[in-house]
């Protein structure tokens, strides 16, 4: 089964457009663009959207985001699940380093990702240097 990257490239390329012709579809840089393809980076709900939208994919590429983000979902469950039962069921050794284990195993579990926030930065930078700059008619008197 592929990933949602080696997806998203498969429709890119059959649509003939390069990343930075994607860049300037889907308002999104074709360096993150790049990195999802690749693996090195996590989509977010929007970039599977947007790229649906542009590529014609008709929905494809927004359910591989979603199977993608469901099962990572349920990897971080699973993680929770092992640490408490861990937990539970190890001697009571060392308690101090078990709550310790626990508490790094949670932490990664539940932590948000911060790919999502770069992102949501990223496209709030590309929107404000792109939008057109008021007329300067110089200084107003009071």
């Amino acid at each position: 089964m592929d990933t949602f990257g080696q997806l998203l490239r498969r429709h890119r390329e059959r649509a003939g457009l390069s990343l930075r012709q994607l860049d300037s579809l889907i308002h999104f840089q074709y360096s993150h663009i790049s990195q999802v393809e690749r693996g090195e980076r996590r989509p977010t709900e929007a970039l599977a959207t947007a790229c649906d939208r542009a590529l014609g994919a008709e929905g494809a590429l927004v359910e591989a985001y979603r199977t993608e983000r469901a099962g990572a979902t349920d990897m971080r469950r699973r993680t929770m699940l092992r640490a408490m039962t861990a937990l539970a069921a190890g001697p009571a050794v060392a308690p101090l380093a078990e709550w310790e284990a626990l508490r790094h195993g949670l932490g990664d579990a539940a932590t948000p990702h911060h790919d999502e926030w770069e992102q949501i930065a990223a496209d709030y930078g590309h929107g404000y240097y792109r939008q057109a700059r008021p007329a300067f008619d110089g200084p107003t008197e009071r």
